[in-house]
């Protein structure tokens, strides 16, 4: 997998975890550089193999894909995802007085020393999205121009078109709700990481190969799901539940989902 330090034999876990009670509900080994496409396939996962629609979606921002995020809302799956925060360059201009405002009534931009960024281009396909362009042509001797641009032609300003969706939700994450929702996503999707790690005593998996670290970590998930179990319910109560399942209908149900070629998780043996 390509990783900052080039690539690399190793892999990217994805995995979705219940809030009430942290049972890893899907485990997926895939070698993606990135959790940037995985978001929508996370949730069709957890859809295939248990049969779950969750209400709720927490993920951090490495899954803040807008297409996917659209998607799944037009599924009533409410999508708690943080997207990535002001960029520090950004910041840093600001305090040094470097500041913009856009004018929508004559479609252009003013910086801090009242100069107009004027529109350029329309249209301009950048990441996927479409943008149009502002330029200023007074940057020569403006006095904050180390502070602002390298540019020898003028600072630019690339701004979105058919962003209403994403500035709405963007709104809507600075809600105290949607921060209350998303401050429980690390005491549940970091949980069960870490806990594995813990029992494995900080080693790296065993095994190579995709297929085979796929193996190693349905192991790992269902040794967590268990213990999780364990400490959920009493031997009591579990071995009484033990009494009254058929195991002829489930080793069936197993042989049925290992022909289809469908891995099942730990979840699916808890009751």
């Amino acid at each position: 997998m390509k990783t900052k330090d080039g690539f690399l034999p190793t892999y990217n876990i994805q995995a979705t975890v219940d809030n009430d009670s942290h049972f890893i509900t899907s485990c997926e080994v895939s070698d993606y550089p990135n959790d940037f496409h995985s978001l929508e396939e996370n949730a069709n996962t957890l859809k295939e193999q248990l049969g779950i629609v969750p209400e709720i979606y927490l993920a951090d921002a490495g899954y803040a894909n807008e297409e996917q995020i659209q998607s799944l809302e037009k599924q009533n799956i409410e999508c708690i995802v943080s997207f990535p925060g002001e960029a520090e360059s950004k910041k840093v201009q600001r305090d040094n007085g470097v500041d913009f405002t856009y004018d929508e009534k004559s479609d252009c931009f003013h910086c801090s020393q009242g100069k107009a960024l004027l529109l350029t281009g329309k249209n301009c396909k950048k990441k996927n999205h479409f943008y149009n362009k502002y330029q200023c042509k007074e940057c020569s001797e403006c006095p904050l121009k180390q502070h602002c641009t390298t540019s020898k032609t003028g600072r630019t300003i690339h701004r979105r078109l058919n962003g209403e969706w994403l500035n709405a939700y963007k709104a809507k994450s600075k809600t105290k709700d949607f921060k209350e929702k998303f401050k429980k996503r690390k005491c549940v999707a970091e949980h069960p990481f870490g806990t594995m790690k813990y029992y494995m005593g900080q080693i790296p998996i065993l095994l190579r190969g995709k297929e085979k670290v796929q193996v190693e970590m349905d192991l790992y998930a269902t040794g967590y799901n268990l213990i999780r179990l364990k400490n959920l319910e009493a031997l009591p109560v579990l071995l009484e539940k033990l009494a009254k399942w058929n195991p002829i209908s489930g080793f069936f149900a197993f042989l049925s989902i290992l022909s289809s070629k469908k891995r099942i998780y730990a979840p699916a043996f808890c009751y």
